[in-house]
């Protein structure tokens, strides 16, 4: 099943179903394996891994129903959450210049990097704020921090908004092609720009620190339990963007 991003007009590689980890989480081994027959995705290596497997497997069985995955797709069906975090994340109600120089990195995996059952077929792995010249460092990053997209955000600011939000989102290559590869940490950046047009509010209430923002991205999107955070998340939900953001289950 091949990854794509429609936006950008990229093709991730076809994952190799010749050789996957077997989903099961105390299993995993890297060998051929054999489909779920009902959602043609999730693979194991034997019939005893599969039945062991099945309780969690049935959450999301048959919610695989497209034999492409769009990482643009799944970006857009997240966005007010991705907008929620950066506005977080980035300070921009707080701090005029964090959000002009530093990005919020997302970092996404997939297909054979996913073990056990998940609501998509994408799973955030970890989000962090990045500086421009360390994401120069450490991935090569040939994007202009100082050009149209500061510009951009310091127009918003100028207009009494909070800026623009520049997230970055990191795919790993499928583990079929990454023992082939010379560089192993290869990998590949998508640029979304969120403008953050809302007034800025240094009383706007804030999420206490870079992990609450992770973990909140990880429950909405991986179904992942946060445990002793429920009053934090009590108290967010009097703001009206987290409101927004989030479509909590009732």
């Amino acid at each position: 099943m091949p990854l794509i991003d429609s936006r950008n007009k990229v093709i991730f590689g076809e994952i190799n179903p010749e050789k996957r980890r077997c989903q099961y989480l105390f299993c995993q081994s890297f060998r051929k394996h054999k489909a779920c027959s009902k959602c043609k995705y999730v693979r194991y290596c034997s019939p005893e891994c599969q039945k062991a497997d099945w309780p969690n497997h049935k959450k999301v069985c048959g919610r695989f129903n497209t034999p492409i995955f769009d990482a643009a797709a799944w970006r857009d069906n997240y966005e007010n959450l991705f907008r929620w975090a950066a506005m977080h994340a980035l300070e921009a109600h707080w701090k005029l210049s964090k959000i002009r120089s530093h990005y919020l990195l997302v970092h996404v995996l997939y297909g054979d990097h996913l073990v056990g059952a998940t609501p998509s077929p994408f799973e955030v792995e970890a989000v962090e704020v990045i500086s421009h010249a360390e994401l120069r460092h450490i991935a090569h990053w040939s994007g202009d921090p100082d050009g149209k997209d500061v510009a951009e955000c310091r127009k918003i600011q100028d207009e009494g908004g909070l800026g623009q939000a520049t997230v970055l989102f990191r795919f790993p290559p499928p583990r079929a092609y990454m023992d082939a590869m010379k560089n192993p940490q290869n990998c590949y950046l998508i640029r979304e720009r969120y403008k953050l047009t809302e007034r800025r509010d240094p009383s706007t209430p804030r999420v206490a620190s870079i992990e609450q923002v992770e973990e909140t991205v990880k429950r909405r999107i991986n179904g992942a339990p946060l445990p002793g955070m429920l009053d934090a998340l009590s108290a967010m939900l009097h703001n009206q963007a987290i409101s927004t953001a989030l479509e909590w289950e009732k």
